[in-house]
């Protein structure tokens, strides 16, 4: 009798483990096609035919105009899709240079005294982060970066986070638009350094055929100079990063 009830309650134990476990499973779905309709209907739409006919066109939303530190000019970051994408407020300051999902595809800026203004992009993009100067505490930039992917590298027909992406740089007019560094690398971090150069970390990025991951990539270091457009190497760190690595047995 004892042994009937043991094994009653050993069934019982095991039923609800398992009406736990498909409910997690069940969560997990959900999330992932959620997940997955997200990524699906909030990709950019590229001039180029062949977008997925799922993705339809929406219209533009913008931010009010920002300051920015030492210029005249303002800055109207338009984003694209419904209103609830709508970024946080710092979400463009120097304080929080970006977020995985935010959909911005160009920017505006404005002249003083109701200028004219102009468009920083005339051609499809998606712009992960914009990192401009809000105030004293950022007197060391003075350019505005993006990271910007404009080709549709993964060939879903849409341009979307999973899309390579560069850093670009302007100056604080949004005028002198350029990319910082050439094609094959991959821009890991960047900081100001004074008034006029910033140093960038990037890895270079595997050619046709090289079987290495990006783990194994050596990372690099340059100094960019924002007026020139000039990158060159900063020799001292990386000679200093690769005897760490020796040290470590790299």
């Amino acid at each position: 009798m004892d042994q009937e009830r043991l094994l009653k309650r050993v069934w019982l134990v095991n039923g609800l483990l398992l009406a736990v476990l498909f409910v997690a499973l069940a969560i997990w779905l959900v999330v992932e096609l959620g997940s997955s309709w997200f990524h699906r209907h909030s990709a950019v739409i590229t001039a180029t035919p062949g977008a997925p006919a799922d993705r339809t066109s929406r219209a533009v939303r913008y931010d009010p105009p920002q300051s920015i530190w030492k210029s005249t000019t303002r800055i109207v970051l338009i984003t694209y899709g419904e209103a609830f994408e709508r970024p946080a407020p710092k979400l463009a300051s120097s304080e929080y240079s970006g977020e995985r999902y935010t959909l911005y595809v160009n920017a505006i800026f404005l002249e003083p005294g109701g200028g004219p203004g102009h468009l920083l992009l005339d051609r499809p993009a998606l712009i992960r982060s914009v990192n401009f100067p809000r105030s004293k505490d950022d007197s060391l930039q003075a350019w505005i970066t993006y990271e910007i992917a404009f080709e549709d590298t993964d060939g879903d027909g849409g341009l979307d986070e999973n899309d390579a992406a560069s850093l670009y740089v302007s100056d604080l007019h949004g005028g002198s638009f350029r990319r910082v560094l050439p094609e094959g690398w991959s821009i890991l971090t960047h900081e100001p350094l004074d008034g006029r150069r910033m140093v960038v970390l990037a890895l270079r990025s595997a050619e046709r055929g090289d079987r290495r991951s990006l783990n194994e990539a050596p990372e690099r270091a340059f100094f960019y100079d924002v007026q020139t457009g000039r990158a060159e190497p900063y020799a001292a760190l990386d000679s200093l990063t690769a005897r760490a690595a020796r040290i470590v047995g790299h």
